[in-house]
């Protein structure tokens, strides 16, 4: 824009939304990372054919310090590149076939500078400064119409941003499935898009394009797009590194009429954008995020007990499994999560002059191909510089990391005093150069972001999509207990020719449906294995035998009646489809006793409800006695009642409790029986409840939506004078 500086908007455009959030970045990121792109060819350096062994889980900048320092080689990373990370177990192996794995992991690729230093480097793009008004319009008018933002309306409230992460109406659109279908599902089957009702297609329809439409409007109304006097920038938590933000500073809000004359609050400055260049953090230290053993140390452990080497990233988020198998590759991928081994068919292992490494075989970080899609990108072409352009021509992981271009920029422009921790730094403080670098970093994020909600919404038509039930496996994100959430999915046949999988579109839980196997521990292991079933005509206990051998593990059966003969044909399909198959053909039910598979009749409900309510007063702790005048010792006061003996033992480690002082004791058993308490007490008034539920009085009154959604029913059950309790009803889900 000729130079200028982005012309601010006035202070009613301040509270705006966040961007995309991470758990709808990290896939993206996560899939660009893994692609497995060949890694161009390193030049015939015989330095390169040194053998080096290193066994070691860091970020990058120490991994390639330690290949450096291991082979004598001048090794080097870009800096933007240095939060990366990995883990290498490698021994006795060439150099070159160390920095092929690391290319090929990372998508990253190596070039050799004039010092003859092999440096790791990635794209850094530098887009030109635009008015921000005029880009926020581009984007919008790149837009499908029917997904299309609305624009110079101000920003969304804090209703409308919620709105646009709501989950899928996947119960509506179970309820509205003929028999026919349902059991097409229930079965493990799919039904084609265009053979649902038509109101289910329209909800499912209306779902993707309310959801992309709102979270565009979000991402077009971004957090730092505030008057320059607000806008600022900051480095904060010295003492972890420090980390540097882009900050906005909020008025105070005015005083209630009529309250006291007191004086006035200062601004203040809050988070508006983290930077995703951050040159302080010591990067030389790993953080995994995963609890417990990641699957970079359990790569690591595999690869020594197979004799091999490997290359990986260090962490998926997840805790990795133990190393079982009888070759190197089951070996390794025996310590994956589910979604990434072999056979969930996106990924495989590689080996190249012996030394492993995880590639990603599908096309998913790719948008699928769709007219809309191809217009859009046309559009965005049309109306932005051709740096961007360059940008959105990458894949989306690696075009988040060219995006750092204007921030290593901008960092490299700070002074020495402007690199010190301490308040904000205004915009207007900044120079002209840094200024223009700011808001260019800031622009260049929405660019990319845009670019993401616009591949997700419109790569792929439904018109080709199918709807399943989800048997596979669900990671931590649901938890632990019984029962297995029952997940409706809107699945994309790939676009790839080399790619045979598929893309999901829209997925969410049935509302209003009991779970999956509902008394089966949801993370039992053996139910995400995948398995072949063929039967023809068989008994239950035929059935049940081919089960045990599935599961490796005894499988007892109810004699089901005699004329139940049993047919199946699954092939390569999750353990907890067979099951749930079972439990529909025969009406009995799976639950598991000390290791034991067990398919046995339901337990009645009524039979259920007097356990429960004989278990929970025998749970009810009794009353504590205490002395006259004393009061039992609380948690929170453990000062008073721990000893120097207790803290010694504590010190040492991991302690009985039947070796710490007498009153520790009694203060760590009565915290625990007032918790117990605590959970009792809100489960008695709904049992209470169910039980009396023919003396209630039943009101329902009707809730407003947020602008353009139905709102709720609020079904409200009381007991005059004793108990009452509230149910929330969707609108789309009421009769």
């Amino acid at each position: 824009m000729n130079g200028r500086l982005p012309e601010c908007p006035a202070k009613a455009r301040r509270s705006v939304a966040w961007p995309l959030p991470f758990g709808v970045l990290l896939p993206l990121l996560l899939a660009g990372r893994l692609l497995a792109a060949e890694p161009a060819p390193l030049p015939e350096d015989p330095a390169l054919d040194r053998r080096v062994s290193l066994d070691l889980e860091a970020y990058l900048p120490k991994v390639v310090a330690a290949l450096a320092e291991a082979s004598g080689v001048p090794i080097a990373v870009d800096e933007h590149l240095r939060d990366s990370s990995l883990a290498v177990f490698v021994s006795e192996v060439p150099l070159r076939a160390v920095m092929r794995a690391i290319a090929a992991t990372t998508t990253f690729e190596w070039k050799q500078d004039e010092a003859g230093t092999y440096r790791l480097t990635a794209p850094l793009i530098v887009p030109p400064l635009m008015n921000t008004d005029r880009l926020i319009g581009s984007l919008a008018m790149a837009c499908p119409r029917e997904i299309r933002p609305p624009v110079g309306v101000g920003p969304p409230t804090e209703t409308e941003r919620q709105f646009a992460y709501q989950p899928a109406p996947m119960g509506a659109v179970y309820s509205l499935l003929p028999s026919a279908l349902l059991e097409t599902i229930e079965e493990g089957g799919a039904v084609p898009f265009t053979k649902l009702p038509r109101a289910a297609q329209a909800l499912l329809r209306d779902y993707r394009n309310d959801q992309a439409r709102a979270q565009l409007r979000n991402i077009l109304s971004p957090r730092w797009y505030v008057p320059a006097e607000c806008l600022g920038l900051q480095l904060m938590a010295p003492a972890q590194g420090g980390h540097w933000q882009v900050r906005i500073k909020r008025e105070p809000s005015p005083p209630p009429e009529g309250a006291p004359a007191a004086a006035p609050p200062e601004a203040q400055w809050e988070s508006a954008e983290y930077i995703p260049f951050q040159p302080l953090r010591p990067f030389g230290a790993f953080q995994p995020t995963a609890r417990g053993r990641t699957v970079g140390q359990a790569a690591r452990e595999a690869a020594r007990k197979a004799g091999v080497s490997v290359v990986i990233p260090a962490d998926y988020g997840e805790a990795a499994g133990e190393p079982t198998g009888e070759t190197a590759e089951a070996m390794l991928d025996s310590v994956l999560p589910e979604g990434l081994k072999s056979s969930a068919g996106q990924f495989r292992w590689q080996q190249q002059d012996g030394v492993y490494f995880l590639a990603y075989v599908g096309s998913r970080s790719e948008p699928l191909a769709s007219p809309a899609l191809e217009r859009a990108r046309k559009a965005l072409d049309a109306r932005l510089p051709a740096e961007y352009r360059q940008l959105l021509a990458l894949n989306i992981g690696m075009a988040y990391y060219a995006a750092r271009g204007p921030w290593v920029k901008l960092w490299a422009t700070l002074s020495e005093e402007q690199r010190q921790p301490g308040e904000p730094i205004p915009l207007p403080a900044l120079s002209r150069e840094q200024q223009s670098l700011l808001y260019v970093g800031l622009q260049a994020r929405m660019v990319l972001e845009v670019w993401a909600r616009l591949r997700s919404s419109l790569g792929g038509e439904l018109q080709r999509c199918h709807v399943a039930l989800h048997f596979g496996y669900r990671g931590d994100f649901f938890g632990r207990g019984l029962g297995f959430p029952r997940t409706l999915q809107v699945l994309h046949p790939s676009t790839d020719a080399k790619d045979a999988g598929e893309v999901l579109l829209i997925t969410g839980q049935v509302d209003g449906q009991p779970p999956i196997l509902r008394l089966l521990p949801a993370d039992d292991t053996a139910l995400r294995k995948e398995a072949d079933l063929q039967v023809e005509e068989q008994p239950l206990f035929a059935v049940a035998d081919q089960l045990a051998q599935i599961l490796e593990a005894p499988v007892v059966t109810e004699a089901g009646p005699p004329e139940l003969k049993l047919t199946a044909n699954y092939q390569r399909r999750p353990v907890r489809l067979l099951l749930h198959w079972l439990e529909r053909r025969t009406g009995l039910q799976w639950c598991k006793r000390d290791g034991v598979y067990v398919l046995a009749a339901p337990v009645p409900p009524e039979r259920v409800a007097q356990e429960t309510k004989s278990i929970l007063n025998r749970l009810s702790p009794p009353p504590q006695p205490v002395g006259p005048g004393q009061q039992p010792v609380q948690f929170g006061d453990i000062r008073k009642v721990i000893t120097e003996e207790d803290r010694m033992l504590f010190a040492a480690g991991d302690v009985s409790i039947t070796k710490l002082s007498a009153g520790l004791q009694e203060a760590i058993r009565h915290f625990v029986a007032q918790h117990l308490a605590s959970i009792i007490g809100t489960l008695k008034p709904d049992l209470q409840l169910l039980e009396r539920l023919g003396e209630a009085r039943l009101r329902l009154a009707e809730q407003e939506g947020p602008p353009g959604r139905p709102g709720n029913y609020r079904l409200e059950l009381e007991i005059p004078g004793e108990l009452s309790r509230q149910f929330y009803i969707p609108k789309d889900l009421a009769p």
